[in-house]
């Protein structure tokens, strides 16, 4: 066993230590035997002697007080130079802990930075390649729907969007450009028949009422399959023309139309 000279000279020595103006954070030390914990001397706060079997060995450790703001610094035998005895010294960790928190918050003040950075900068990522153009394709797509319904002219270089790029969304634009131009040249066709049916059907109304009294016409364009009108007094009138065969091959066509047309002008004036 240590002299007593030794024991009482260390905890002199760590008490002088334990001062504001050196070790302000030593609370109080416990000298005890290493095999029977058995103290040997003491100052200040009592230290927890019942050391856990694996602090029995090698170098100075540490125990924290569970609740509490005290720990205890542990020194083996092989740090006091070997023998039985074993060091416990008690420590207040609250400048510890204040240090610790602040040391906390700065690093949560870090990772809160760096999380709004990479927030925002990936907010504007996602507006510049994704959002904006999404948008911007609803919108396109909206225009075609509105002018496609109302059979308005369309300007085909302000609908397509724009294809960049080589993602999803970029397949995403190329297939509503090719949708687009597909139905854009469908509404093409179908107005140009609709033009050609109102041409047909208008030369094809000015053909009728010129073989038809306007009357008789329109009661034919209304689907009469049968046209019968009463009169109480009509002449009827049947004329042969002597030799209008021979004289339908000597005289043009539109000579020969003409003399017909006098010769029926003066039947309906008589």
């Amino acid at each position: 066993m240590e002299s007593a000279v030794f024991q009482e000279s260390l905890l002199t020595a760590i008490e002088e230590l334990a001062s504001p103006a050196m070790v302000n954070t030593i609370r109080g030390a416990s000298l005890l035997t290493d095999s029977s914990r058995l103290v040997l001397g003491s100052f200040g706060e009592a230290p927890t002697t019942g050391i856990k079997p694996s602090q029995a060995a090698g170098k100075a450790s540490s125990s924290w007080i569970p609740f509490s703001t005290r720990y205890d610094a542990v020194w083996s035998p092989q740090e006091l130079g070997g023998g039985d005895l074993r060091l416990v010294i008690r420590h207040v960790a609250s400048g510890l802990q204040a240090g610790l928190i602040r040391y906390v918050g700065k690093i949560l003040l870090i990772v809160l930075g760096i999380a709004l950075f990479l927030t925002f900068a990936t907010m504007f990522i996602l507006d510049r390649l994704v959002i904006s153009r999404v948008l911007a394709l609803r919108e396109q797509r909206t225009l075609a729907g509105r002018a496609f319904l109302e059979d308005s002219s369309i300007d085909p270089a302000k609908i397509l969007m724009p294809v960049r790029g080589n993602d999803e969304l970029t397949d995403v634009e190329s297939a509503f450009n090719q949708s687009f131009l597909r139905t854009y040249q469908e509404m093409n066709r179908r107005m140009q028949a609709e033009i050609l049916a109102k041409d047909e059907q208008q030369r094809a109304e000015k053909l009728l009422l010129n073989i038809l009294p306007e009357l008789i016409a329109a009661e034919m364009k209304n689907g009469s399959d049968l046209i019968a009108q009463i009169h109480d007094d009509v002449s009827v009138l049947f004329a042969d023309i002597v030799g209008f065969t021979e004289l339908s091959r000597l005289l043009p066509c539109h000579d020969l139309v003409s003399r017909l047309n006098d010769v029926v002008s003066a039947f309906d004036d008589l």
